[in-house]
């Protein structure tokens, strides 16, 4: 993937954050991870997998344990080099969705931010963003849904998108930026109600398969059918383990450590010529 970085960051953003999120970030400094967020690829059957600053494409098998890596791990940065000294490669990717239309490009987020990429093989660049959530999507501001978000995973309804946020969701038209409605997760999908996927789920990402998703949370998974506008939802397969029997191919890479320190690496081209690129790297120093 080969792109320039893109100017966007303002240099006043503040490299050291004293929220919530940055402090619960920091006390599990050490803890173990698994899918932090995830997309749809537009080839069949892959998807995208991020755990912290990291990624890696999987084949899934849909209905097997015959997933495999297709590339991957790497550090954000190396395979999306438009990503570069930006939240979402320093920081990780929260939450992810795929977008409709087969155009290889996604939505993703991190802390207060999201931004639109194209991740095609040889054209891998913003398109829009990075940019604060609740300055796109207005409707989340002033409410928890403005930082962090939990996952995602798009609607088989055309510009429609699942967002989940603690115990609740919204459907949300990314193309409008308009929201549709927002309920706790067991009143949009009752098959959840006594699951661990009732709250706080850690990853999403929508199957090849229509209408079925993938959700994650820590060491355990789900596969659901869901009934866009009606309650018939349900629950396919699980709750089962990813690893070690479900996705044999990631016993070697999940769970991740959360403990590494420093910058990583970067291997992709050198920027263009970019004027808040001193401060992106180093905080203007």
């Amino acid at each position: 993937m080969i792109s320039k970085v893109k100017e966007w960051q303002p240099a006043n953003i503040p490299v050291v954050s004293s929220s919530k999120e940055e402090l619960d970030r920091l006390d599990g400094h050490n803890t173990e991870h698994y899918i932090d967020s995830a997309f749809r690829s537009t080839r069949t059957n892959e998807v995208y997998l991020f755990f912290q600053r990291e990624y890696l494409v999987l084949n899934y098998d849909p209905g097997t344990t015959n997933a495999r890596v297709v590339d991957g791990p790497h550090y954000i940065h190396n395979g999306f080099h438009s990503l570069f000294a930006t939240e979402f490669s320093d920081n990780g990717i929260n939450a992810a969705f795929g977008c409709h239309g087969g155009h290889d490009e996604a939505f993703i987020f991190s802390g207060r931010y999201w931004a639109k990429i194209n991740y095609g093989t040889t054209s891998a660049k913003i398109l829009e963003g990075p940019e604060l959530i609740v300055r796109t999507f207005p409707f989340f501001k002033g409410t928890k849904w403005g930082s962090k978000l939990d996952a995602a995973f798009e609607s088989s309804v055309p510009n429609q998108v699942y967002i989940f946020k603690g115990r609740e969701y919204a459907l949300v038209d990314y193309i409008q930026r308009k929201l549709i409605h927002k309920r706790p997760i067991v009143d949009g999908f009752n098959c959840l109600q006594n699951t661990i996927f009732d709250s706080d789920i850690g990853a999403a990402f929508a199957s090849h398969n229509s209408q079925e998703a993938y959700l994650f949370k820590g060491n355990s998974y789900v596969i659901l059918h869901f009934t866009p506008g009606q309650t018939k939802d349900y629950i396919i397969s699980g709750p089962k383990e990813i690893v070690p029997e479900n996705w044999p191919s990631l016993v070697n890479i999940l769970p991740r450590s959360s403990g590494v320190s420093g910058n990583p690496e970067y291997t992709g081209p050198l920027p263009d010529y970019d004027p808040d690129f001193i401060h992106r790297m180093w905080g203007g120093l």
